[in-house]
């Protein structure tokens, strides 16, 4: 018999409320397992929120660059010619 594996959590960026929630909370009760309780969120989760927060001064998150291209822009013009000149 197999054992299953618990399904993985779906990851999803926090919303401008629950980073304010975190915030507030964490000012008010200044410990991040009661923060992770009220908010439902896992306690690494929010000590890397706070802790990251702290370092950019603010909440925002940065730019997801998406995938690397595979092909640099010169081959890619390469490939087009090709395809042009026996197309």
């Amino acid at each position: 018999m197999q054992l299953k594996k618990p399904p993985k959590t779906a990851q999803r960026e926090m919303t401008n409320a629950e980073k304010g929630m975190i915030h507030a909370f964490f000012l008010c009760l200044g410990s991040i397992a009661q923060v992770a309780s009220l908010v439902g969120r896992p306690w690494s989760t929010i000590k890397t929120f706070l802790m990251r927060a702290c370092e950019r001064i603010t909440a925002d998150n940065l730019p997801h660059p998406g995938r690397t291209p595979v092909l640099r822009r010169q081959q890619r013009g390469t490939i087009i010619r090709a395809a042009k000149l026996n197309g």
